[in-house]
């Protein structure tokens, strides 16, 4: 709350924890790491103006930063009957690490004309903050056929999303192959 002119009351965090030190200045009463703690002014006292008396009460919400999801680009996106597989991987942040419990999901996709050729829930292996993963789809031969003129081709749909925290909001990245 401020009326007239600015005046700044410096503030300190003091925590309720016994043998806590003083977590600096923050300017909130809220929770640091599982101990409460509160806004005071220094002086201890409330804030004065003009022969009132104001305080003011705030919260803090902490959450998680949404995941977020990458696939690693490929060289081309275009390839032939040469080429018997093609390694897709992909790297995922803000998910945690192992030992992180609670909701978060993974999905990678590989359709093929609509058919599930490829899928895993697995993101992969953690390690420098960082989940990375990959698979090899295997790319089939395509058959050609007189009767239909589009046979020439597979269109492969790579898809990858996740989800980790309180944040209901999948990252997702996908190509065309």
């Amino acid at each position: 709350l401020h009326r007239g002119p600015r005046t700044a009351y410096p503030y300190h965090i003091k925590s309720e924890a016994e043998n806590q030190p003083s977590l600096g200045h923050c300017g909130y009463s809220h929770n640091h790491g599982g101990y409460e703690n509160q806004l005071l002014p220094r002086d201890r006292g409330a804030a004065v103006y003009q022969n009132t008396t104001y305080t003011a009460q705030g919260g803090i919400t902490v959450s998680t930063q949404p995941a977020t999801v990458r696939l690693a680009g490929l060289d081309s996106y275009y390839i032939t009957d040469e080429t018997s597989s093609v390694p897709i991987s992909w790297e995922l942040s803000n998910f945690g690490d192992e030992s992180t419990q609670g909701e978060r999901a993974f999905e990678l996709k590989i359709t093929r004309a609509g058919e599930e050729v490829v899928s895993r829930t697995s993101p992969g292996a953690f390690a420098n903050g960082v989940w990375r993963g990959s698979v090899n789809l295997p790319v089939r031969t395509v058959p050609m056929t007189k009767e239909d003129p589009n046979s020439f081709w597979d269109v492969y749909t790579v898809t990858v999303r996740a989800m980790a925290g309180q944040d209901n909001t999948w990252s997702s990245d996908s190509f065309l192959l």
